[in-house]
């Protein structure tokens, strides 16, 4: 595996303490809700439609509608290629983001008020996609909130917290170690970067794992790479260089898949489980790669050698920065639906803030 470009930098760890106690107080003063970047009313929000989700120094993004958030997303303390780091997770009908200075988690529903909902340690929330569940530890307390009843549906003591980084400090080293949150399961990774130990606890049953050792239905597969509501990734074998094949489980299809690549880790796969987006190298150059598990096919939007930190939005688009001249080149905020198979370069101001990955 190359190393992270000169000209990003390197991953600084955020140097907060777990804030521990009760879910704070409402804050004494509230942001008005967003309005379209072009002006005018704020957009109508569709849960389950595509968009592209960042936050810089404007607010909140999701596609063309802009809104301010509560508390600034953007710390010094930890950035990546220009973004900021463990800060913002997605819901179906908003975002959850945590401050950085006192602890607290906020929830920010699209086209309405952020409310204050927990406190959370420095790795920050997160949530499920293409529903209502978020997550976050305070303390050693796993929470697990309904962010529509406004509700908390449990707190279980963990004997391991989630990590405030990722598994790579490469490509998905903005975020934090959450893994799957959903009303039936919530999985996260422990130990830091460079460690592959994952938990699980288990809602329906109320038990809690960990170690937890997700393995596919059929064969071996060398590391666990994520999860979704429907699907399941491990690397299947390596080849070199942080390159390797990829295998998965699905509930749509029968027995362990494979896919017909080989492409560098880490990976993550879409909110519903059908694309997996990962790094890949070729030739010595680095690339983005998009598979299609239904179809096997691997798109790879960019033809020149192409660094970048990714993440999912909603839908099958991803919103990542690129360096489209590693090292040296400048990073650009781009948008690409994998269905349309198109890319998108997005204006941005200041520091960029991406979704947990």
């Amino acid at each position: 595996m190359r190393r992270v470009p000169r000209a990003m930098g390197v991953l600084l760890v955020l140097a907060l303490a777990g804030c521990a106690g009760d879910p704070a107080a409402d804050p004494t003063s509230e942001p008005a809700p967003g309005e379209s970047s072009t002006g005018g009313a704020p957009a109508a929000f569709e849960p389950g439609s595509s968009a592209p989700v960042w936050w810089d120094a404007d607010g909140l993004h999701r596609g063309e509608l802009v809104e301010p958030t509560a508390v600034p997303l953007g710390a010094e303390e930890g950035m990546v290629g220009g973004a900021a780091t463990r800060h913002l997770a997605l819901v179906r009908t908003g975002a959850l983001y945590r401050d950085h200075r006192d602890g607290r988690v906020w929830f920010h529903p699209w086209g309405d008020s952020p409310r204050v909902v927990g406190r959370s340690t420095a790795a920050g929330p997160g949530g499920d996609t293409e529903g209502d569940t978020a997550a976050w530890f305070d303390g050693d307390e796993l929470v697990v909130y309904d962010t529509v009843r406004d509700e908390v549906l449990s707190r279980t003591r963990e004997p391991v917290g989630v990590s405030d980084r990722a598994e790579y400090a490469e490509h998905v080293g903005h975020g934090n170690g959450w893994v799957h949150v959903s009303p039936t399961q919530v999985v996260w990774r422990y130990g830091g970067d460079a460690s592959y130990a994952v938990a699980r606890r288990d809602l329906v049953a109320g038990t809690s794992e960990s170690p937890w050792h997700p393995r596919p239905s059929s064969g071996t597969a060398r590391r666990f790479v994520d999860l979704s509501s429907h699907t399941a990734a491990w690397v299947g074998g390596h080849a070199h260089g942080g390159r390797g094949t990829f295998v998965y489980d699905s509930d749509e299809t029968e027995g362990t898949t494979a896919v017909d690549a080989v492409l560098e880790y880490p990976g993550r796969l879409s909110p519903d489980g059908w694309w997996l987006l990962t790094a890949e190298i070729a030739d010595g150059t680095h690339g983005v790669a998009f598979t299609d598990l239904r179809s096997g096919e691997t798109w790879k939007p960019f033809e020149q050698s192409t660094y970048a930190f990714f993440s999912w939005a909603y839908g099958d688009v991803a919103v990542m920065l690129t360096n489209r001249r590693a090292p040296d080149g400048p990073w650009t905020l781009t948008s690409c639906s994998a269905s349309t198979r198109s890319c998108t370069d997005l204006d941005h101001r200041g520091a960029v803030a991406l979704p947990n990955p």
